[in-house]
Order: C-alpha cells, then structure tokens, then sequence
C-alpha cells in the first residue's frame, strides 16, 4: 500500500514528490500500529494504516531533521550517517506509541540503542541482506520481506521498550 502511495505520488512531479516525503512516515507508522495489534492479539482494521497520520507533525518534522543529521553524517566520511540512522531506528516507534515530540523520541532512541549500537547494526544489516534478497527476485519478494522487516523491528521495539499504548 505505501509503495503504491508513493508510486502514484512520484509519477505527479514536484509537488507529488514533496507530498510523498511529507506521508512517507506516517503511512510507515500506520504499518507499525498494524503490527503491533497483531503482536498484542488484537484485530487489526484496514484503516490502522493510515492512523499514523494522527500524529502527522511530529513525524515529518523527525523525517526532515533525523533525514538532515543523517544526510550531514553520511557526507562526514559516511561511518556518522550510519551510526545516525541505526540510533534513530525507534525514534517514530516513539512518536506513536509514548506520543513524544520528535526530539525526545530521537534522543531516547539514540540513548537506548547507543550501548548495544553495533548489535543493532547487525539487525539493520540483516534486515537490509533480506530486502535485497526480496528486490533480486523481481521485486516481488519484497511484498514479503518488507512487511516481515518491519514485523521484525516492531518486535524489537517491542521487547526493549514495550508497548506503553494498549489500544491504537
């Protein structure tokens, strides 16, 4: 579904591009809310994927600002953009399920995962291996790897931090 979005969203130009980064992360988000009533038993409903729009600003403006840090680490000699990108990894968790602004989330996302960084790494790189895998067959094997990415990640989140939010 978000990749549709996107696909549509990009084929429109400029302003179709801008408003792809502007609900790039809420639709990734409405994702997480789905995945995370599934790991709590509950039923999911087809409008979970966009509740991530509910919380709107503070995910664009942590997509704008985290994309910057990383993008400035990325041209200091690339080993900050990917320490930067692997500490951020639950700051959007964060926004939705403890309702941070995107600061905070960012920093307790960073302050969590600083000390175990290189494991979270190996997480990332393996996650990464296994959408690459799902691209080699035509693409098609991400409709499968992606959401099993993003299951994986919400099951972490989950174990480290546990789900403050019982109802999404």
């Amino acid at each position: 579904l978000n990749l549709l979005v996107q696909g549509l969203l990009n084929s429109i130009g400029y302003v179709g591009a801008v408003a792809s980064i502007a609900v790039t992360s809420p639709l990734l988000m409405g994702n997480f809310i789905v995945s995370a009533k599934l790991l709590q038993g509950q039923p999911p409903e087809f409008r979970d994927f966009f509740a991530g729009f509910q919380y709107f600003l503070p995910l664009v403006l942590l997509s704008l600002i985290a994309g910057l840090f990383i993008g400035i680490g990325t041209l200091l000699l690339i080993i900050p953009g990917v320490y930067l990108a692997v500490a951020y990894l639950f700051a959007s968790y964060l926004v939705v399920d403890r309702r941070l602004d995107f600061w905070p989330a960012m920093e307790l996302s960073r302050h969590t995962i600083n000390p175990r960084w290189f494991g979270f790494f190996a997480f990332v790189l393996l996650l990464a291996l296994l959408n690459l895998a799902g691209a080699v067959a035509l693409g098609v094997g991400l409709l499968v790897t992606l959401p099993l990415s993003f299951c994986a990640v919400t099951a972490a989140y989950a174990e480290i931090f546990g789900f403050q939010t019982k109802e999404f």
